[in-house]
């Protein structure tokens, strides 16, 4: 075999590379500013989660209340829901008006967040909603308290007099019996009524700072996906705490002793 016939397989395989590179390169030109793009997205989502995980359900909540706060004669925040014994507000007074989206019911972490969204997404498009339905799957994710609390220890108290309510009185300040204990129903301007000790003529009021709204549920808040494992709790001033499972563990069970209600959602 003659030399030239040797290197004609060399001149192949050199040319082949040739192309490869050369199609590599093109392609990593063309393609530059949609990778660079993707590149971004997955990095602002990324940062999002991390730093502001909180984001969509403090702008969802805060919005909703606030807005129906400010368009209620009396300045009332939403009323807790009439059906059976969930924490959550009436969604039906809520929708479509102020609350755009019944999705946004479902907490970004809860492990079982696919399955509610769809359900949730389902029941909207269908036109015939199930109200009681609706909020049962929302509660699975939030706790709304509509009653001024400024320690999770009251809950046991409030919840117990909760339950011995009528839909009708659902809206009304509450009396303890046998207490000179009110839970005020959240309103604009609430927290001039919450001094801090009657007995001290120089006792200041507490702020919408110091009273929670919303929290997420412990099934949300010990998802395995956060960093820190604890329930983003919404304050009625808007700003965002986080609320320790063992905190979320006590609160659930002196308003859900029983469990969540969900129609075999935790079965």
């Amino acid at each position: 075999m003659s030399d030239e016939k040797k290197k004609i397989p060399g001149r192949f395989f050199a040319y082949a590379w040739a192309v490869v590179l050369l199609s590599a390169f093109t392609a990593f030109v063309v393609f530059q500013p949609e990778i660079k793009e993707w590149r971004f997205q997955r990095f602002m989502e990324r940062t999002e989660y991390e730093e502001y995980p909180w984001h969509g359900f403090a702008s969802t909540f805060n919005m909703v209340t606030k807005m129906y706060a400010m368009e209620d004669g009396e300045e009332m925040y939403p009323p807790l829901t009439p059906y059976g014994d969930l924490w959550m507000f009436d969604i039906e007074a809520m929708y479509p008006e102020y609350l755009l989206r019944l999705g946004n019911l479902v907490a970004r972490d809860h492990p079982r967040k696919k399955e509610l969204l769809a359900e949730l997404t389902a029941i909207q498009e269908s036109g015939d909603i199930d109200w009681e339905r609706v909020t049962q799957l929302a509660a699975q994710s939030f706790v709304y308290v509509p009653w001024a609390v400024d320690s999770l220890d009251q809950l046991p108290a409030l919840a117990e007099r909760r339950f011995a309510l009528t839909p009708e009185e659902l809206d009304s300040d509450i009396v303890v019996a046998g207490a000179e204990k009110w839970f005020y129903r959240l309103r604009e301007g609430v927290e001039r009524y919450l001094i801090t000790d009657l007995n001290d003529p120089g006792a200041m009021a507490m702020s919408q700072s110091d009273i929670f709204l919303v929290f997420e549920t412990l099934e949300v808040a010990k998802n395995k996906r956060r960093r820190e494992r604890a329930a983003f709790t919404l304050y009625m001033d808007g700003h965002m705490e986080t609320m320790s499972v063992a905190d979320v563990e006590k609160a659930m069970a002196a308003l859900y002793p029983d469990g969540v209600p969900g129609v075999g959602l935790d079965e």
